[in-house]
């Protein structure tokens, strides 16, 4: 995970569509919550977390409810392995952030 004055320097900047890539098991995820938190901050209330992930063995299932218990009650989770286009569409608001992982998957 980047050192936090990097985190500030990137927060200060979200993009509407930020890609954050990485290596297996390398922390994205939270790197991309935590960009998600710090650039909305306070103005909303959930964020869209869409998960193109299935739970094939035990260890994807094992590490989907890492991820699901970690997430606060403020994240909407939407399963879509398939059609990520559509699914992105179905939640697009400007006022609720989208994380997509992990295109890897798709």
């Amino acid at each position: 995970m980047a050192p936090r004055e990097e985190v500030i320097a990137i927060e200060t900047s979200l993009c509407a569509v930020t890609l954050v890539l990485g290596g297996a098991a390398s922390g994205k995820s939270v790197f991309a919550e935590g960009l998600i938190a710090a650039g909305f901050g306070l103005r909303w209330d959930h964020a869209t977390y869409l998960a193109t992930a299935t739970a094939g063995d035990g260890e994807i299932t094992d590490k989907i409810r890492r991820h699901r218990a970690r997430r606060g009650a403020q994240w909407i989770t939407v399963e879509e392995p398939l059609d990520l286009a559509g699914a992105m569409m179905r939640h697009d608001d400007p006022a609720r952030p989208v994380l997509v992982d992990c295109l890897t998957l798709w």
